[in-house]
């Protein structure tokens, strides 16, 4: 699940997370059969360590602007992540821990 954005909406985002009142809805087939584009996700604020195979949202910076993702863990080093969307064949960049919301 990915869709576009921009940093004031990530803000905010992080806000909600923070209050536990953050529900987005899916876009895209990445984590199918979990979750069906269209469905809405509670997503909450991270309270103790990451571990493999959890399911997090976080936002990234490409050439066209920011996106969030939902995708699960699969590798964790000291200040990134490997996360990959269970529907998709390859993983992602590894994404630095700080981007992850919830």
């Amino acid at each position: 699940m990915s869709f576009q954005t921009n940093l004031n909406v990530i803000s905010i985002i992080k806000g909600l997370i923070k209050q536990r009142k953050c529900r987005l809805s899916c876009a895209g087939e990445s984590m199918m059969p979990l979750y069906q584009p269209g469905e809405i996700v509670n997503i909450i604020p991270i309270e103790s360590d990451i571990k493999i195979g959890e399911i997090v949202l976080y936002y990234t910076k490409e050439k066209t602007g920011y996106f969030l993702v939902l995708h699960r863990i699969h590798y964790i080093a000291k200040e990134y992540v490997v996360v990959k969307g269970d529907n998709n064949y390859a993983f992602d960049i590894p994404i630095k821990k700080c981007c992850i919301l919830g």
